[in-house]
């Protein structure tokens, strides 16, 4: 059986105005991108390695100099520091995990209570110069790698433990710098030796089908407040793709042959924009597959590569062991190594078992087994960053006569089952409720889709499009959701905002919300959310079987309403379905589905109507607080079913 890894090795955009407002491209560089990169090298085994372009340009920015906060605030002179500087230097090195990264180091571990005072109150706590000295260079070890550790400076600096100068921290700083800017040769070594396959995320890490269309996470969350109207953005998608398969063909000279979309995010609309590109292979959770075979399907079938046909091409995608991966990225990190990798390889030869058993023989030769999680966050959980499990697991599985490993591309090679449709969705929750659906985040995305227009209205200009792609990037969104509370968070809202806020400066448009709030505080759309069922009446001349509409759902926001009607089944050529929608001045709006069209009659020329699917129709109409709605169900045998419904959103 053939075993996929895929490192996922991705950051926020951490830059503004010049500088890095946050730490953590440098200090994941320094310990996890350029370590896996080496650890995966000494065993002759197949990786993927996924890269973010954005991040690589975070990398690049290091290199030519730009700074943090860490780095600003280890130049200043110790004399000169204020109890301010001393506070906000204790916060940054009381970030690290004690267990992991603290203990290990004896003089840091020392130092650790007096740091977490200075971190509350600078007043209760006091370190001399040397201590402070210690705790720097401490803590810069503690974001070295293990591989990285053998470097002349790091190796010299961990032996001697403590007593450190101003030179040696000005050293380790140096050497830092250098595995940044080692990460991009070392992965093209492997990738050129044939020991990994390097694949990309689009250019800033969108969730690429929320810009194809917001509304398509209507699909996997039919009863969420979304946008209203959607963010359309193909074209924006179409560059994220392109130029993140020309970031690393230029860093290169290969040009990727895969993409992990961003969260493992997928649609049918993003598809098409990946094979529009050129992207022979993706992959997502096997919760999406598990959506979208339905009935058809099992576990086993989730081992399986799937060829997906759009109209710009086939897409072959793989589909991450979602237990398995997780193991790796949240449970194994407090085990001991060998019971992990014993545990890891009992399960993976269960599914090998059990999916040679299930699935047809002629499809065992395509049996895979896809393990994908991000490259940097789980590590610093683990004891000595991760090394002795994954040195464990490496050797065992190099030397276990019924695995092999294999880069996505070698896997997907073959691959003869095919995907009709892919029900959209990303790896968490097989959704998009992370990035969309609250009234926090429904504001960033109605706001970010009136800066793009704002910038299309002028015409398109460079400089100002390069702003607005970079406010695409699902980072922002995230920090909008409720359950994700960090420290930090607050910061994104603030640079989310404030790039918005020159967008509108630089096309010279008035924003449609006050930038100076935060979103979070901000209510994006009325909460209220209503679905409304459709009965008729008239049923005892009709079977419930027959009747097409089921239900009307409306969602309101400060300007306008979704009508999204959902059918239980298409209309025949010989049927079509009329709503008549009248407001308390007694205006009627009239939308007809058919078959294969909509027609909306409206006396406002900006109200309009979309057909999202077969089976659902959006009428975007202006606000207003009360509607009589009724619908007709037409027949070619004169059959009609009529039902009244009072809206009140």
């Amino acid at each position: 059986m053939k075993l996929c890894f895929v490192w996922h090795q991705h950051q926020p955009d951490y830059r503004e105005e010049g500088r890095f407002f946050l730490p953590w491209t440098r200090l994941h560089g320094t310990k996890d991108y350029a370590d896996l990169a080496l650890l995966i090298g000494e065993y002759p085994l197949k990786h993927t390695i996924n890269v973010v372009p954005g991040m690589l340009s975070q990398v690049d920015d290091y290199v030519r100099g730009m700074t943090d906060p860490i780095q600003e605030l280890s130049v200043i002179p110790h004399r000169q520091r204020t109890r301010d500087h001393q506070q906000e230097l204790a916060r940054w090195i009381c970030t690290l995990q004690f267990d992991t990264m603290v203990a290990p180091l004896d003089r840091l571990k020392a130092l650790w209570p007096t740091l977490k005072t200075i971190a509350v109150n600078p007043d209760d706590g006091c370190l001399g110069e040397q201590e402070w000295l210690d705790a720097e260079v401490l803590f810069l070890l503690a974001w070295t790698g293990q591989c990285s550790r053998k470097r002349p400076v790091a190796s010299r600096l961990l032996e001697q433990g403590r007593n450190y100068t101003r030179q040696d921290l000005a050293d380790l700083a140096l050497e830092h710098q250098d595995v940044l800017a080692s990460i991009p040769a070392i992965l093209r070594r492997l990738e050129n030796a044939g020991t990994i396959e390097v694949s990309v995320t689009p250019y800033y890490h969108p969730i690429l089908p929320l810009l194809c269309d917001s509304d398509d996470a209507r699909e996997c969350m039919p009863h969420a407040t979304l946008p209203s109207p959607a963010f359309t953005q193909m074209d924006d998608a179409a560059w994220h793709v392109f130029a993140g398969i020309a970031d690393w063909h230029q860093r290169s000279g290969r040009r990727p042959h895969g993409m992990w979309p961003a969260e493992g995010s997928v649609s049918m609309k993003a598809l098409t924009v990946m094979a529009a590109a050129g992207v022979k292979w993706t992959a997502t959770d096997e919760a999406i597959l598990r959506n979208s075979l339905g009935v058809r399907w099992s576990p086993e079938r989730a081992m399986l590569p799937y060829r997906v046909n759009t109209s710009q091409g086939p897409i072959t995608m793989v589909f991450r062991d979602h237990a398995l991966s997780d193991a790796i990225g949240f449970t194994y990190a407090t085990w001991d190594a060998k019971d992990a990798v014993d545990d890891f390889l009992r399960r993976i030869h269960s599914k090998r078992l059990q999916a040679l058993k299930v699935l047809p023989e002629h499809l065992h030769s395509q049996i895979v087994l896809p393990i994908i999680l991000d490259g940097e966050n789980c590590w610093e959980f683990y004891h000595r960053n991760g090394e002795d499990f994954l040195r464990l697991l490496f050797d065992h599985v190099a030397n276990d006569p019924d695995l092999t490993t294999a880069t996505v591309s070698e896997a997907t090679a073959n691959a003869t089952e095919v995907l009709d449709h892919v029900v959209p969705g990303s790896w968490i929750n097989a959704d998009f409720g992370i990035w969309i659906g609250e009234p926090a985040k429904n504001l960033a995305w109605k706001t970010l889709r009136e800066a793009r227009k704002a910038v299309a209205d002028h015409g398109n200009a460079p400089a100002v499009l390069s702003m607005v792609k970079r406010l695409e990037a699902s980072d922002y969104f995230w920090w909008y959701d409720k359950r994700h509370v960090a420290e930090h968070s607050k910061q994104f809202d603030r640079s989310f905002r404030a790039g918005l806020e020159a967008v509108f400066v630089a096309t010279g448009t008035e924003p449609p919300t006050n930038l100076s709030q935060s979103f979070h505080e901000a209510q994006a759309m009325d909460t209220a959310f209503k679905v409304f069922p459709v009965s008729f009446a008239e049923q005892s001349t009709m079977h419930r079987a027959d009747v097409l509409t089921k239900e009307i759902c409306v969602e309101t926001d400060d300007a306008w309403q979704r009508f999204t009607v959902d059918l239980q089944q298409v209309p025949s050529f010989a049927e079509d379905v009329m709503l008549h929608l009248a407001d308390q001045e007694g205006v009627e709006r009239i939308c007809r589905i058919m078959n294969q069209g909509t027609m909306l009659s409206s006396p406002y020329h900006d109200e309009g109507v979309e057909r999202k699917s077969p089976t659902r129709v959006c009428i975007y109409l202006k606000t207003n607080a009360v509607w009589v709605a009724s619908v007709e169900e037409q027949r070619a045998d004169g059959t009609l079913a009529r039902t009244a419904l009072t809206i009140t959103p």
